[in-house]
């Protein structure tokens, strides 16, 4: 149905908006990682190098970051949706 289609449509986009906010929270090394890899489509490996990160560092960076935006979305109330 149009409609539903619609509507998932519009959570899907104010869920985008809300993991977007939670990235703008985490500190600037965590967030500019996170940006480039999921919003502008860069690998892990390269977004690390682009902030002078092993790839090591980037994927341990990234995990703590993963956390903090998670545990961000559990206090929002959204984690389930």
């Amino acid at each position: 149905d149009r409609h539903e289609l619609q509507d998932e449509e519009i959570a899907r986009k104010d869920l985008v908006a809300k993991i977007r906010a939670a990235i703008e929270e985490r500190p600037e090394q965590e967030k500019k990682l996170l940006l480039r890899h999921y919003f502008d489509d860069v690998t892990m490996e390269e977004a690390g190098a682009e902030l002078g990160l092993s790839k090591s560092w980037a994927s341990r960076l990234h995990a703590r970051a993963i956390e903090g935006i998670v545990k961000s979305l559990k206090r929002a109330n959204i984690s389930d949706h």
